[in-house]
């Protein structure tokens, strides 16, 4: 997986958000696996 952009599409929106896209090839299950993982290191409660 890759990161393929990072921005935001509002400047002055409290609070601050960031926008993500990312991309690979390969496994779909594998690719949710990957993006749990990073989700968790964030710390948010979903």
């Amino acid at each position: 997986m890759e990161v393929s952009a990072i921005h935001n599409h509002h400047f002055h929106v409290q609070p601050k958000l960031m926008y993500l896209h990312f991309q690979g090839i390969g496994d779909m299950r594998d690719h949710a696996a990957v993006i749990q993982k990073a989700i968790g290191k964030t710390g948010h409660k979903s």
